[in-house]
């Protein structure tokens, strides 16, 4: 499954054993979400789940990828696959759009009259700012980068590169 929730104990697991616990989905209560979808059909392997804000581990081993393959592999471009998580669906239906367990200073989701329910954590609008840096990081060399989602903010689309949409997955 897409978006599956660990239990506490999974969760205390991975975050001991990898450096992007700063950059995993989480639950309000901090368990992680993973992804289960691309597994070997034994539900015994998953994916992490991870986005890139604020110069957290995600970004920078983004960041220093990039900087491999374009210094040392000498590539003409870089090609980053689900790089705005969720943003084809509303914050509250995408698996992988918004963590739980953080505010981003703006997102929430609201009560039927309009209350403030839950504040959230939008990683679509709030690590923007991220993918632009990363985008810059490609362009400013002079290499090409293609993405797949659209931008989400102003800023990210000004930054430049190839995006698209997949849509072979969707029922549009």
């Amino acid at each position: 499954k897409y978006g599956e929730i660990l239990s506490k104990e999974a969760t205390e697991v991975i975050d001991k054993n990898t450096p992007f616990s700063d950059s995993i989905l989480r639950t309000a209560d901090g368990r992680a979400i993973v992804d289960m979808y691309y597994g070997n059909g034994n539900n015994n392997t998953f994916s992490l789940l991870v986005y890139a804000y604020n110069n957290n581990a995600y970004e920078k081993r983004i960041t220093e990828q990039v900087k491999y393959l374009i210094k040392e592999a000498g590539v003409d471009g870089i090609y980053i696959d689900q790089f705005a998580n969720g943003t084809m669906f509303p914050m509250t239906s995408a698996q992988d759009r918004t963590s739980y367990d953080r505010w981003d200073g703006r997102s929430v989701i609201l009560n039927p009259d309009g209350t403030i329910k839950m504040k959230v954590f939008d990683i679509g609008y709030a690590s923007a700012p991220s993918r632009a840096r990363i985008i810059r990081h490609v362009l400013d060399r002079g290499k090409i980068l293609v993405a797949n989602t659209q931008p989400v903010t102003t800023t990210e689309a000004e930054a430049g590169g190839f995006r698209f949409y997949e849509t072979d997955c969707e029922n549009l």
